[in-house]
């Protein structure tokens, strides 16, 4: 099922996300289809949080139609972040892996900052995929940027994309086959330590605890603080304690 990419390039844009969107609605979209802009002005992320673009970082958002169930739909925002963090780890060429890992569900760190963010949203039976990465800036406090970590020659927007989409493109085939369960392992290596402590923030309260891995659906297990017992969380924001 290799992906047949349509990358258009917009100079400045409001959002990639909403900009993919119209086009569904529209018509104008097909699966490949991704939006890249050079500039992005009020793009966003989980829960509406506003994404700062400046113009030299990267910004795209690009269409998929998957035939698989809606759970396993859900699960595609972690391959793209697998895919994400191996074309980082390449273009930045980092020779440890806890340099860079993967803050479940959706957030890229770097060196303990956070320097990416994944979005996946479903529009009729079809799946927006927006990714931003700090390249040249980190405009939120409490982010870095590439540039910052660069051991060699300056990384341009182009590179990092390619190197992404060719990363993506290989996953991909295999996640259809055979979801999650088949990239648990790779998830697993990327992201942080068994054992973590972290608290997740949930609508109606917050959850302390070890890190204890994630399932074959992509949820991630916490054994909690307070019960001593295994919990399944399938949203919510993680934060290290």
């Amino acid at each position: 099922h290799p992906i047949n990419w349509n990358i258009k390039t917009y100079q400045t844009l409001a959002s990639t996300q909403d900009t993919l969107k119209a086009m569904i609605v529209s018509g104008e979209a097909e699966e490949g289809t991704l939006i890249h802009a050079l500039e992005q002005t009020s793009g966003y992320g989980r829960h509406g949080r506003k994404w700062k673009s400046a113009s030299g970082n990267l910004s795209f958002s690009f269409m998929l139609s998957p035939q698989v169930s809606l759970a396993q739909k859900s699960t595609l925002s972690l391959i793209a972040g697998i895919a994400l963090t191996h074309a980082i780890q390449s273009i930045l060429a980092l020779q440890s892996v806890d340099d860079i890992i993967l803050k479940w569900p959706n957030d890229i760190m770097l060196n303990g900052e956070k320097c990416a963010g994944i979005l996946l949203e479903n529009i009729e039976d079809h799946l927006i995929i927006g990714i931003g990465v700090n390249i040249s800036c980190a405009p939120i406090e409490g982010s870095t940027c590439l540039f910052e970590n660069q051991k060699k020659p300056p990384i341009t927007k182009e590179a990092l994309l390619d190197r992404f989409l060719t990363e993506f493109g290989d996953l991909y085939p295999v996640w259809i086959e055979k979801g999650f369960c088949g990239f648990k392992s790779d998830y697993m290596r990327l992201s942080y330590k068994k054992g973590t402590n972290v608290c997740v923030k949930l609508p109606s309260n917050n959850i302390e605890g070890l890190f204890h891995g994630v399932d074959e659906d992509g949820s991630m297990l916490i054994l909690c603080k307070d019960t001593k017992k295994l919990q399944k969380i399938t949203a919510g924001e993680v934060f290290f304690v």
